[in-house]
C-alpha cells in the first residue's frame, strides 16, 4: 500500500499503484527482488498464507496484490523470525516454482491442485529450504 486510511484509530482501507495487466514475461521476474521482499516480510513478522491467485505481472514486475494473503505475529525471537522465513520461502518456491515449471495459476487453468503437488514434490526434491530464485540465478550464469 502507498497510504494507509484510518478511521479513528482503525485501519479501514488503503491506497495503491494502479497496475496495468500485462502478458506474463517470465524472463522479467526479478527474483532478486522478490527474495529481498521474503526477508523484509519475515523480519517484520509477517508470514505469507497463500499466494496463488493473487498476483499481475506489470511494467516488468511481478506484485503480489492481495493483503489477507498474509498474517502478522508480532515478534522479536530470531527462532521464530528463522521459521517465519522458511515458511516464506517455501510459499513462494511453490508458487514460482508451480508458474514456470508447471504452468500453474493461470485464469481458467486446469488441475491446479495436481500442480501445486507437483511443483511442492520438486521443491523437496531440488531446494529443500534454498530460495528458487538463487538457484535460477546459478543456471543463468553457467549458461
Amino acid at each position: 500500500p502507498i497510504d494507509i486510511i484510518y478511521d479513528n484509530e482503525d485501519i479501514i482501507g488503503y491506497t495503491e499503484k494502479k497496475l496495468t495487466e500485462e502478458e506474463l514475461n517470465l524472463d522479467e521476474i526479478d527474483f532478486d527482488g522478490i527474495k529481498n521482499d521474503i526477508i523484509t516480510l519475515s523480519e517484520n513478522g509477517f508470514t505469507i498464507q497463500d499466494l496463488y491467485y493473487n498476483y499481475i505481472f506489470s511494467n516488468n514486475n511481478l506484485y503480489f496484490i492481495d493483503l489477507t494473503s498474509y498474517k502478522y505475529i508480532d515478534t522479536k525471537e530470531p527462532f521464530l523470525k528463522n521459521f517465519i522465513l522458511k515458511n516464506n520461502i517455501k510459499e513462494v518456491n511453490i508458487f514460482l516454482i508451480g508458474l514456470i515449471h508447471f504452468d500453474a495459476f493461470k485464469i481458467k487453468g486446469v488441475n491446479e491442485y495436481t500442480k501445486i503437488f507437483l511443483a511442492n514434490e520438486y521443491r523437496n526434491n531440488n531446494l529443500k529450504d534454498n530460495y528458487y530464485g538463487d538457484m535460477i540465478e546459478k543456471l543463468n550464469k553457467k549458461r
